[in-house]
């Protein structure tokens, strides 16, 4: 995937999984308990589907396009 199309894919990929994030909130505040058990579990399930399926892919091809946040920090200590 050219670096273009992978940045514009991740922006929106994202886009998408903070606002999926969000509606937890919303049906917490105005569901019932097992609805937002429910909802809880099915939105996890989509946003792992979209991190496996469509989000890893594009960032093992373009690793450097991985947020600062998520990448694994080197262990700080060093040898002993």
């Amino acid at each position: 995937m050219k670096r273009h199309v992978a940045e514009k894919a991740l922006a929106a990929l994202y886009d998408a999984s903070h606002k999926m994030n969000a509606t937890l909130l919303l049906i917490q505040q105005e569901c019932s308990e097992e609805e937002f058990i429910a909802y809880r579990k099915g939105t996890g399930l989509a946003m792992g589907h979209l991190y496996l399926e469509l989000i890893r892919p594009i960032l093992q091809e373009h690793p450097d396009l991985e947020p600062e946040e998520t990448r694994e920090q080197p262990d700080e200590e060093g040898p002993s």
